[in-house]
């Protein structure tokens, strides 16, 4: 009687741990589709919200792993990126702004496609004696 149990019991943690690693495998496979929804929701939040691409002169710098690059902007889009209602982000092996709130949702799926978010500028304060002088905060470089 001793063996049967001894059996049983070997059966029992044999199975127990095969429910386990198949609990653990679908865990895992649930992730990684979990992970390709994200991917295709921060796609298409990028490809709805982006703004179309500029042909100019004038260039927004900024860094991106640890190097310069730009984008072609205006005097509108340069000053938004700086105040922080437009966004940087990758897509697609380049880059592209997209507004503020699009990049805040794509922030909670994949927080490596923002490149720049810069935070809004708040109003000056009544008694700032420097407020009526403007900081240039588009120097060229």
């Amino acid at each position: 009687a001793r063996a049967d149990d001894s059996q049983k019991r070997a059966a029992q943690e044999a199975m127990a741990e095969k429910a386990k690693r198949d609990q653990e495998l679908n865990r895992q496979q649930q992730e990684k589709v979990e992970q390709k929804a994200r991917t295709a929701q921060v796609k298409q939040l990028i490809e709805v919200s982006r703004l179309p691409k500029l042909i100019t002169e004038d260039y927004y710098n900024f860094v991106d792993d640890k190097k310069v690059k730009r984008i072609s902007v205006n005097a509108l889009v340069r000053n938004k990126l700086s105040s922080g209602s437009l966004a940087i982000v990758h897509h697609g092996g380049g880059y592209e702004i997209i507004p503020r709130e699009a990049a805040l949702k794509i922030q909670e799926r994949d927080p490596r496609r923002i490149v720049l978010l810069n935070t809004p500028t708040e109003a000056p304060d009544a008694d700032d004696p420097y407020a009526a002088y403007q900081v240039p905060d588009d120097l060229m470089w």
